[in-house]
């Protein structure tokens, strides 16, 4: 269908699929770079689906 000046509209697009989020191993966790790490790297809360595309963390503890 043709608008006032001519120019076809484009029918909306479907977002595209999100990647499945990394397993992230972080050493020393509860050290202050670790936890600034996990700070950066978080990402469930901007994530459409977090079952699939939210990063997974593992790591070690500084018994300190």
């Amino acid at each position: 269908m043709a608008d006032d000046y001519g120019s076809e509209q484009e029918a909306p697009k479907e977002p595209e699929p999100e990647l499945p989020g990394k397993k992230i191993f972080l050493s020393h966790c509860n050290s202050y770079e670790g936890k600034a790490l996990f700070k950066e790297l978080w990402n469930k809360d901007d994530c459409r689906d977090p079952e699939l595309a939210a990063h997974r963390f593992v790591g070690t503890i500084k018994k300190d």
